[in-house]
């Protein structure tokens, strides 16, 4: 289902979070990877505010292990490990890192879009 989106639509799909290990098929069906970046205090506090919006509470657990995540000290995703099976793809890739606003995002994924003839090649590029 996944893979037909992807593959299959003109339209396209968007993905949301890590699909390391969801297989090959599915892992490189994309036409374009953004990956975003942002310093672990930030990423834990948008987690805390976010955890606090959706469940009323915070799991300590949670957000010690998502603080780990650009050592990799526990088990679970890391930064080495989405570096790793992004190396791997062979689309086009969009690294965004820092603090960046989502309309700021947003005008970096288009001009890649756009660049691209409107679908992005698949040339395992990787701008930052």
């Amino acid at each position: 289902m996944i893979v037909d989106a992807l593959k299959g639509s003109r339209d396209g799909a968007v993905v949301a979070g890590s699909v390391v290990d969801w297989g090959t098929e599915i892992e490189d069906a994309f036409a374009l990877i953004v990956f975003l970046t942002v310093p672990a205090k930030l990423r834990i506090e948008r987690l805390r505010r976010r955890e606090e919006a959706t469940l009323g509470s915070v799991e300590m657990n949670f957000l010690a292990w998502a603080a780990q995540y650009d050592d990799g000290n526990m088990p679970g995703r890391s930064l080495a490990i989405h570096e790793h099976w992004l190396s791997q793809r062979s689309c086009k890739t969009l690294h965004i890192e820092g603090n960046v606003s989502v309309e700021d995002s947003l005008s970096r994924v288009s001009v890649v879009i756009r660049d691209s003839g409107g679908q992005p090649k698949t040339s395992g590029n990787r701008p930052s």
